[in-house]
């Protein structure tokens, strides 16, 4: 996945709904987008940015280690619809943060991240696309949103 869809601590967004072709996730599901990030945690943490979900659409970053061990989710029912911040850090990482900003601790410094958004149909795809992809997407970065 690192070579052929993001370099290391960046998304790949997909934008089109899974076929028995999809190959990345076992048995995807046939009504959700799937965006996926691989970390490495060994020499920074990277921020986690969620976007304000005012339509109450569906959508979840799962984290997993590099033994594929989910260690947390970010969604829209932890996050209540708001916008979130989070660091996600190496076990051994000590550092200052904001006051607004939540540390997640992975248990690994590899971390493999597997984000999923609800399409309600055919018809819903466009909106379910722009939710992915709006001007503060489900994104790592080392900064803000950009």
């Amino acid at each position: 996945m690192v070579k052929n869809r993001a370099r290391i601590n960046q998304f790949y967004y997909a934008d089109t709904l899974a076929s028995p072709a999809y190959r990345d996730i076992v048995t995807p599901n046939s009504d959700t987008l799937y965006m996926s990030a691989w970390l490495d945690l060994s020499e920074t943490p990277v921020r986690l940015t969620v976007p304000a979900n005012p339509q109450n659409r569906y959508y979840t970053v799962q984290m997993l280690d590099a033994y594929t061990n989910t260690f947390r989710n970010v969604s829209n029912r932890s996050t209540k619809q708001q916008a979130g911040q989070y660091i996600i850090a190496s076990p051994q990482w000590k550092g200052p943060t904001p006051a607004h900003i939540s540390v997640i601790y992975a248990p690994t410094n590899t971390v493999w991240l597997i984000g999923r958004v609800e399409v309600k149909g055919e018809a819903d795809l466009p909106q379910a696309v722009s939710f992915e992809k709006q001007p503060c997407p489900p994104k790592i970065a080392n900064g803000t949103c950009s």
